[in-house]
């Protein structure tokens, strides 16, 4: 079992390089730059670097407390006892 959920893990992150990759790829080209020149190359270089800066800076922020918010409870209704009418 836990060889099928490493295998289906590793699918799914290898699925997500690679859109990673296509969308990096797409931009630099939308840029004017064509894959193998040094303009693409340092496009890319650019990009991937940009994700890990914005990763790591989100990693480090430090978190606000969690803070346990006071349970509030309506109060019980009063006891009505209905008697009939004569």
């Amino acid at each position: 079992m836990i060889r099928i959920l490493l295998l289906l893990t590793s699918l799914l992150l290898t699925a997500c390089a690679a859109q990673i990759a296509a969308n990096y790829d797409r931009q630099c080209k939308a840029l004017g730059a064509k894959p193998g020149t040094p303009a693409y190359i340092d496009c890319r270089l650019r990009k991937e670097q940009m994700d890990r800066d914005t990763i790591n800076s989100i990693a480090v922020q430090p978190q606000p407390p969690i803070v346990q918010q006071p349970t509030i409870t309506a109060p019980s209704a009063p006891d009505i006892h209905l008697h009939p009418v004569r």
